[in-house]
């Protein structure tokens, strides 16, 4: 049987890679709304105030 050593280098870098992965799609998710939210006409910044979320989770409940 082969013994293998963990090695804790190899994890983080997986792991950092992972972490990579995330932010880029939540910085993409943060641009698209704010472009969306600007071709559909109204202030682009309107995204971030806390009553565009408010009005969009009394939309979907």
């Amino acid at each position: 049987m082969d013994n293998k050593v963990f090695n804790s280098a190899i994890l983080l870098k997986h792991l950092k890679q992972i972490g990579k992965v995330i932010l880029y799609l939540l910085l993409a998710l943060i641009i698209g709304a704010f472009v969306g939210c600007g071709v559909a006409g109204s202030n682009p910044f309107a995204i971030f105030f806390p009553s565009t979320w408010a009005k969009l989770f009394q939309f979907l409940s």
